[in-house]
């Protein structure tokens, strides 16, 4: 494959999965909107929750180089 069509096929795929994740984010939207998704109180351990956040940066940052 030629590097312009590489590049547009690169930019279709990455159109795609955005297009995608708006689609799922008003699907979910729709979904809190008419009560068929609730939320629940935990307990959260920010630390976790921050760790993973870095993992998963980590991990794209190492795929786009």
């Amino acid at each position: 494959m030629e590097p312009t069509q590489r590049q547009y096929v690169t930019t279709i795929l990455s159109s795609g999965n955005l297009l995608l994740g708006i689609v799922n984010d008003l699907l979910l939207f729709m979904q809190i909107e008419r009560g068929a998704v609730t939320a629940e109180r935990r307990m959260l351990d920010v630390n976790v929750v921050i760790d993973d956040v870095v993992d998963m940066v980590r991990e794209k940052g190492r795929k786009g180089k």
